[in-house]
């Protein structure tokens, strides 16, 4: 399971999942790809302020899926699960 962790620096980003795939440094933005999950950080103060994981494959995240990530990253963070719109 793919995981990341607020409070982390961008070096420690690197060492669990190898270099970032992009990097957007004005917006102080970098993805990186593990376990099938696309998983972008932004960066505050050199620390991981928010994380957003996305399948590599675009499928949807599952609920069981979702449990695992909150309950491998939030320690005491706040987290907000969202859903993508849909198009009708």
């Amino acid at each position: 399971m793919a995981q990341a962790r607020i409070g982390e620096t961008k070096e420690q980003c690197i060492e669990r999942y190898g270099n970032p795939i992009k990097e957007v440094k004005e917006r102080r933005i970098c993805v990186f790809t593990k376990s099938g999950f696309r998983i972008s950080v932004h960066f505050f103060v050199n620390r991981v302020d928010f994380i957003q994981y996305t399948k590599v494959d675009s499928n949807v995240i599952t609920a069981e899926e979702s449990r695992k990530l909150i309950a491998k990253n939030k320690e005491n963070s706040r987290y907000e699960l969202t859903t993508r719109p849909t198009a009708n």
